[in-house]
């Protein structure tokens, strides 16, 4: 299920991702929506700042983290962003808005890590949804790279952001 995003449309700027719920992830894995036909999960260039982020609670709620990387070269990517683990309610688009907004590059992507068990993608089930993953066992700090994982196939992540 795709839920809309109302009070994300009614903000000005570009919207990245999209929020969806249907597939369980477990705690402390993350990714990075590398590719995904129709959406965009990378910011595009220009002076852009994150101003606002969401993500669907889904069927069980749980707490996760919103992220920001920056390719490295290959499935490297340098965290820019955190934000703090943001408890999520069942069946809610928790929207989170960013203060003071961060400054971003083109080609930083959005991501996501779950803290605990929640809904973190829909199973698209298409090759064009491509992602990277690292199941660490806790969360990165700003400035650090991590090697990712994959490419893998076939899942769109939930999660979604408001660049000026």
């Amino acid at each position: 299920m795709v839920t809309a995003m109302p009070s994300m449309a009614a903000t000005t700027g570009v919207i990245l991702g999209q929020t969806h719920e249907n597939y369980f992830c477990i705690a402390s894995d993350q990714w990075i929506q590398t590719s995904s036909p129709g959406l965009d999960y990378v910011v595009p260039a220009g002076d852009t700042t994150l101003t606002k982020w969401s993500t669907n609670g889904g069927a069980a709620g749980g707490t996760m983290q919103f992220e920001v990387w920056a390719p490295a070269g290959g499935t490297d990517y340098t965290l820019v962003y955190i934000s703090a683990p943001t408890v999520l309610l069942p069946g809610i688009v928790t929207h989170v808005a960013v203060q003071p907004h961060v400054q971003l590059a083109a080609g930083d992507v959005i991501g996501y890590r779950s803290v605990t068990d929640t809904d973190c993608a829909v199973q698209a089930g298409k090759p064009g949804d491509a992602y990277v993953y690292d199941p660490s066992s806790g969360p990165p700090t700003v400035g650090s790279t991590v090697q990712f994982q994959g490419p893998a196939t076939g899942f769109r992540f939930n999660v979604a952001a408001v660049v000026n």
